[in-house]
């Protein structure tokens, strides 16, 4: 694995997932990419201003754990997330990222996804 975990994270980005979020968004698949690399670094933030918080990071192990699923799979299957078809390991992700999106941003959540969405032009 790559010791950069931004850049690791960011390998899972690929044209296919743009291509498909884009369709079903109805977006620029320009601004998919620019939301999408801003995500990263965004959610990255979010677990580390939480990572003093044991009751948070108890929280998200426990949505990893009780998942059943194995990240390399998750987020291989990406893209056919988006098109409804994923696997149950990768629906199930998508529900705990859900969970753990709560967890880390709470009430911010949706003002967050405003600026990554306005920052992108989507």
């Amino acid at each position: 694995m790559d010791e950069n975990i931004l850049k690791s994270l960011s390998d899972y980005v690929t044209p296919d997932l743009i291509s498909k979020a884009s369709s079903m968004l109805g977006e620029s698949e320009s601004g998919i990419s620019q939301a999408m690399n801003a995500a990263i670094p965004a959610l990255l933030g979010g677990l580390a201003s939480k990572a003093d918080s044991p009751d948070v990071m108890d929280g998200i192990m426990n949505l990893v754990n009780q998942g059943g699923f194995d990240a390399d799979s998750v987020l291989s299957d990406l893209p056919s997330l988006l098109s409804g078809k994923g696997s149950k390991s990768a629906l199930n992700a998508l529900n705990s990222g859900g969970n753990m999106m709560q967890m880390l941003f709470g009430d911010k959540q949706s003002g967050m996804f405003d600026a990554l969405a306005n920052s992108a032009g989507i």
